[in-house]
């Protein structure tokens, strides 16, 4: 998988991740930043996407934090209330760009709010 940027995962202004083409037609992502992970697949030409948003909790491990599903031109945005999470998380285009939004407040680490740039969508549309 390509690497986009060279960065440290731990920079909230820059994800690390890449990106490659399934078998249909989407195209694979797996991007993290901070302590989070969005994996899944959308398809450049529909901008539909089917991904999940990860947390990674120290001594908890990986948890899934939420699905987002839906089309990037009209922005995803999910409630989160669990246990150890509660807030909201997003997709969006901010021109070609994709921006991931995140408001939580996670358990034994507290209150993030950061929107990250994730990658570049190259299609006309």
């Amino acid at each position: 998988m390509p690497v986009v940027a060279a960065v440290n995962s731990l920079d909230a202004n820059y994800a690390v991740g890449g990106r490659s083409e399934a078998t249909n037609g989407d195209t694979i992502i797996d991007y993290s930043f901070l302590i989070f992970q969005l994996v899944g697949t959308y398809n450049p030409t529909t901008l539909d996407i089917h991904a999940t948003f990860y947390a990674k909790i120290p001594i908890m491990g990986r948890i899934e934090v939420t699905k987002l599903q839906g089309n990037l031109k009209d922005g995803i945005t999910s409630n989160v209330n669990l246990v150890l999470a509660k807030g909201t998380v997003g997709l969006r285009l901010a021109g070609k760009q994709v921006i991931c939004d995140v408001d939580l407040d996670i358990k034994f680490i507290g209150k993030i709010k950061q929107s990250v740039p994730l990658f570049v969508i190259w299609l006309v549309f």
